[in-house]
């Protein structure tokens, strides 16, 4: 559960309110001439990370005249990468007409074992070996098994970033065998299958700009699964729950970010779209649609949190359903799903302490939900979510996650707790 809190990231004592105040070009100076044209980026502080990796990341800052940069804006950008704990940047004159960037930033770890133990519904754990910045480029790999009474899942993954005009790449596998118990909104148990399934995917990472960014994606995935001989309606129907698919997907993305110190905060627009084709040449098309908004209030530790989502598949089978939490909504059974559901929340988040190695946050929020139940019928939800959460600053990984909600509507009460995932 993520419990309403969501898309934030924290940097260690060497980034005060103070400085980020202090960290944009002072035009008032005399030394430095505001029509002055950067002509180069000097980078302190790098370890592993590859300097000309981070060039192309910032390679439109070349050539502008200072007084059209924000050092601000380029703290941010290096903040979105996730592979640093605090990043300052300052513009320095070296002629009457020419001046270069400098940035001093402190690398985060970037090879770690992700011990995962979590409690949702079930006791669950597993390890994660993760590469964050394979090749000093922020190249991605991974490889990882979770497991619990009723599941286990291995999985791996290696991917490429996309800078503005180069693209990037995506690669992920994993197999599982699960038994699955899905449940209505009430948390009545309305199905039962074990599960043996494989998944296979490739995307294309297109970023166009600072703020738009598109996936193209194709996928492929087998799914074998056997209701318990209980669910008669649905053993009778096996088709309905087999599972050989072929899938093309893509997602535009619309963001504007803003690093304070405390918080990463966004206004994004994210559209994800997919047409599957399963065996017997059944099209099966979705749609999602999210809304968000974090941004602080009054006071830079804390910040309004906020988002609208919807989901829709036509004709989908019961295991292509989302989960009631692909739109954001914490209160509802971790194994609720549907394939038609509007939801959005609202609430509160703030930084309550930092350390050289954690930050600790707390948040809460109110949320509403309407979709189709397992009746057929449309039910209206609400409740509220509050979680605690401490992050580590060198990792880009929480150290855990204590939360608590309740569905308002029929008192149902329910809490969960992670270590090294968000829940």
């Amino acid at each position: 559960m993520v419990f309403g809190i969501t898309n934030y990231a924290f940097a260690d004592d060497d980034i005060t309110e103070q400085s980020i105040s202090e960290n944009t070009t002072d035009l008032t100076n005399s030394s430095v001439s505001p029509n002055a044209i950067v002509t180069d980026i000097h980078f302190d502080g790098l370890k592993r990370t590859k300097e000309k990796y981070l060039k192309s990341v910032l390679k439109q800052y070349i050539g502008k005249q200072i007084k059209d940069i924000d050092t601000h804006e380029i703290e941010t950008e290096i903040q979105k990468i996730g592979l640093f704990d605090s990043v300052v940047a300052t513009i320095q004159q070296e002629l009457s007409e020419q001046a270069f960037i400098n940035i001093s930033l402190i690398e985060k770890w970037a090879i770690v074992p992700i011990p995962l133990l979590s409690y949702v519904d079930e006791w669950m754990g597993g390890l994660i070996l993760e590469d964050t910045n394979a090749f000093g480029e922020n190249d991605n790999f991974s490889i990882g098994a979770e497991g619990s009474k009723s599941r286990v899942r291995v999985t791996t993954s290696f991917s490429t970033p996309s800078v503005i005009g180069k693209p990037g790449l995506s690669f992920s596998a994993s197999g599982a065998k699960d038994k699955v118990v899905l449940y209505d909104m009430n948390k009545n148990r309305v199905l039962e299958y074990q599960s043996i399934n494989y998944n296979l995917d490739g995307k294309l990472n297109y970023k166009f700009s600072l703020v738009h960014s598109a996936v193209f994606g194709i996928g492929y995935r087998f799914a074998d699964n056997q209701p318990d001989d209980d669910y008669v309606d649905f053993k009778d129907s096996r088709q309905n729950m087999n599972l050989r698919m072929l899938s093309l997907n893509g997602k535009y993305n619309f963001e504007i970010s803003d690093w304070n110190g405390w918080f990463l905060s966004k206004t994004q627009i994210t559209v994800n779209g997919e047409i599957a084709l399963n065996q017997g040449d059944e099209v099966i098309p979705s749609v999602m649609l999210t809304l968000r908004y974090q941004h602080p209030v009054i006071w830079d530790r804390l910040r309004f949190v906020s988002h609208a989502a919807g989901y829709y598949s036509y004709h989908s089978k019961v295991p292509m359903y989302k989960k009631g939490r692909t739109v954001g909504v914490d209160f509802l059974p971790n194994w609720f799903v549907s394939p038609i559901m509007v939801a959005g929340g609202a609430g509160f988040e703030v930084g309550v302490y930092r350390f050289s190695l954690a930050t600790f946050s707390i948040g809460a929020q109110y949320q509403v939900f309407y979709g189709r139940d397992w009746d057929k019928h449309f039910d209206f939800h609400h409740g509220w979510s509050c979680a605690v959460h401490g992050n580590l600053n060198r990792v880009a990984y929480p150290a855990f996650s204590i939360g608590l909600t309740q569905d308002v509507t029929n008192g149902n009460l329910s809490y969960a707790l992670g270590l090294g995932m968000s829940l």
